[in-house]
């Protein structure tokens, strides 16, 4: 499962060039994801929310006459997957792998 982020981000992107577009939506989920899980301490809970984000972004787009884009939701996915096993302290920032089923 702590894989998971990598898997979909090479399923993602082509083997060529990436899109800036998708890199910025991996990076700012993996931001958005970061904090809001170093607020919450629940890793579940940071993930989910990011992807209410993305999702909304991505319906916000549809309804202004561009269209919802299933790789930008992957790139989503992917970045709040690893944002939401990041803590960011004072002291310091770390990767915590919490998730459990």
């Amino acid at each position: 499962m702590k894989y998971l982020s990598l898997i979909l981000l090479a399923i993602t992107f082509n083997a060529g060039a990436v899109e800036k577009d998708k890199k910025y939506h991996f990076v700012a989920s993996s931001l958005i994801s970061s904090a809001i899980g170093s607020y919450t301490q629940d890793s579940q809970k940071a993930f989910y929310a990011c992807m209410a984000v993305g999702l909304t972004k991505e319906i916000y787009d549809e309804l202004k006459g561009s269209h919802l884009s299933g790789r930008d939701l992957i790139a989503d996915a992917a970045g709040c997957l690893l944002g939401s096993g990041v803590r960011v302290t004072k002291d310091s920032i770390k990767y915590e792998y919490t998730w459990r089923f």
